[in-house]
């Protein structure tokens, strides 16, 4: 008898380590009917959510293209029900959690990561943000007035106008060039706090929204997470994309700038989509050859020749351009132009 219980417990205690959750992606459905992917990460102290909200914004003859920069930082910290502007920053730095959001051509991405004892005030505040923003007037003044300050600095650069002229000759004057290079300039001073709520009314809802929560939440909890954290936003109407025309063509520029102390030599080619793959060995590629003062080209310029110049290389997402402010609690900083990819 003895004997049969031992093995009984034996086959109670493996049964229990067979349903143990491995580490690995699923895609799971919400209880209030969001799809989304979940990432099981064991022994992660944080759990990630990101999102991605497609958006025609940038690729549309009718609209400002400036208003998505501008409205990402009023989401952030503008204020929302309950929450008085600006108040998000230093309670994300109390929670240990970060916030934030950025745009691209084609969408509007959001990050939340908070310990996962934290995770539920988080997401408490962010649906607050994201479903019910005050875009408080006196905020966006003073978010457009520093984002105008921002890209006037950034295009003093030649090497920048230098990437400005390069979007002329492929995209031409088109409206994704006017948001990828955020010009002209007025566009950002001409902006109102109405497009504003135009932009986050046709953009921020549930519809063809991307979500993936990465942690160590189950899928009930995860599950519960999304629909907190969505469950606000409007059905909405998912994008309608597009696809831009480029002309990657070979051709000689030169961009003559009377003031510039330093000349760039910039050397352009197109790479295959994201969607065939090989991106990360693009981005090891890049690294390896240009991406900093251990890359090839750098050694052989600088270290071996002794030149006073620099040799770099890497990759630009053209299609892709990160808004130029954003805020993350824990740093309790804002990211500016200067951060990674968020220049022209």
């Amino acid at each position: 008898m003895k004997h049969f219980a031992a093995a009984t417990f034996s086959l109670i205690l493996l049964a229990g380590c067979q349903e143990e959750e491995k580490a690995g992606a699923t895609l799971e459905t919400s209880p209030g009917g969001i799809e989304y992917t979940r990432l099981y990460i064991p022994e992660a102290e944080d759990v990630a959510i990101q999102i991605a909200w497609p958006t025609d914004w940038a690729l549309r003859d009718d609209v400002n293209q400036a208003v998505p920069y501008i409205g990402t930082d009023l989401i952030l910290g503008g204020g929302a029900e309950g929450f008085p502007p600006g108040e998000v920053v230093e309670t994300f730095a109390d929670l240990k959690a970060e916030g934030t959001m950025w745009v691209t051509a084609d969408h509007l991405h959001g990050q939340l990561i908070a310990p996962l004892g934290n995770l539920d005030k988080a997401i408490e505040i962010a649906a607050a943000h994201l479903a019910r923003p005050t875009m408080d007037q006196g905020w966006f003044d003073r978010i457009q007035q520093g984002f105008a300050a921002n890209m006037a600095e950034t295009k003093s650069h030649p090497a920048n106008r230098g990437y400005d002229a390069l979007r002329w000759v492929i995209l031409g004057d088109t409206p994704l060039r006017r948001a990828l290079s955020v010009d002209p300039p007025e566009i950002i001073t001409t902006a109102t706090r109405d497009e504003v709520l135009q932009w986050h009314r046709q953009t921020v809802v549930r519809t063809g929204a991307k979500v993936v929560i990465a942690g160590t939440s189950n899928p009930d909890a995860a599950g519960t997470a999304v629909d907190t954290l969505l469950s606000g936003l409007p059905e909405g109407a998912a994008s309608t994309l597009t696809k831009p025309d480029a002309d990657f063509g070979p051709r000689r520029i030169l961009l003559h700038v009377p003031e510039a102390q330093t000349s760039t030599l910039v050397f352009i080619g197109k790479l295959p989509p994201t969607r065939d793959g090989s991106e990360f060995e693009d981005l090891l590629l890049a690294t390896a050859l240009g991406g900093d003062d251990k890359s090839v080209l750098f050694d052989a310029v600088r270290t071996r020749l002794r030149a006073s110049y620099g040799f770099g290389g890497g990759y630009r997402r053209l299609y892709a351009r990160s808004a130029p402010f954003g805020f993350v609690g824990r740093s309790r900083n804002r990211q500016t132009c200067r951060g990674r990819n968020h220049c022209p």
